[in-house]
Parts: structure tokens; sequence; C-alpha cells
């Protein structure tokens, strides 16, 4: 009868492969602990993003609500201030989050979903800034180029295609 395996604190059981070597292999436990793990942080980084994303859609809401009643539907004031303010406030938090060590819930319930739920111009923004700081501003331009232009361009196709069904 073989002798019961000995697991340490972390789930590691050794296991003899040859003579004289030994490997440490984790253990079920340990593979469903780790993987748990993974899926409830996975289920934390969500739920930041989805209740953020939920303040940002309303903020963005209200905010096109109020230039509506101060300015008037001549110009399309709520989009570009809620661009401007988020390609602002997207600065603003990058540059805090480089400070400090716990940067990702932030980041993810801050920029991924107010943000993301208030403009995506901001993490287009980000993303561009991003590159050309990074030592590529062609292809930074070539990304705003291309963003602009196929935003629109791909609108125009479903307008046509939505169109075309409706005929």
């Amino acid at each position: 009868m073989a002798a019961p395996r000995r697991h340490d604190k972390a789930g590691i059981s050794p296991r003899q492969h040859g003579p004289g070597t030994t490997h440490l292999t984790p253990t079920r436990n340990a593979i469903c602990r780790t993987g748990g793990e993974r899926l409830r942080r996975g289920m934390t980084s969500l739920i930041l993003v989805m209740l953020g994303g939920a303040l940002g859609s309303g903020a963005r809401y209200l905010t096109g609500r109020a230039t509506l009643s101060l300015l008037g539907p001549d110009y399309p004031y709520g989009t570009l201030t809620v661009n401007l303010l988020g390609g602002l406030l997207m600065g603003l938090l990058v540059g805090v989050l480089a400070r400090i060590t716990t940067a990702e819930p932030w980041r993810l319930f801050v920029g991924v979903g107010v943000l993301g739920g208030f403009t995506t111009f901001s993490s287009f923004a980000l993303d561009a800034v991003t590159l050309a700081e990074g030592g590529a501003p062609f292809v930074a331009l070539g990304y705003v180029l291309l963003s602009v232009t196929g935003a629109i361009a791909a609108l125009a196709a479903g307008l046509f295609i939505a169109r075309s069904v409706a005929a």
C-alpha cells in the first residue's frame, strides 16, 4: 500500500519522477482555489466596470439634457461637452493613477466604467496620446484618421443597410 501523499499549505504535492527527481505539482484543491480566485477577481472587475458604466451613462444623459435646455438644439453641444470633459477627466485620472499603487480598481471603475459610459472619446484620446508619447506620432495620426473616418463610414454603411432592408 502506497503512503499517502503529503500536501503543503499552498496545495502543492511532491511527485517523484525518476530516481532523485521530485517535481512539485499543484493538487486539485490548489487548482480549484486558483481558478476560483481568478473567477472572483474577474467578477469583481466586471462589477466595477458595470457600476461605473451606469453612472457614466447617467451623467452623459444628464449632460445632454442640460446642454439642450441651456443652449438649444442647433448644435450637438451635449456630445461636444462630454467628449471634451471626458478627455480632460481621463487625463486627470491617468495622471493621478500613475502615482498610486492600488490603481487597477480605480482604473476599472472610473476609467473604463464611468468615463467609458460617459464618453468613449476619452479612451480614444488616451490611446492616441499614448501612441504619440510612445514614439509613434504617425501611427497615432493614422489611428485618429482611421478611427474618425472609419466610424463615420461605418455609421453611413449601417444606415444604408437599415434603410435598404426597411424599403
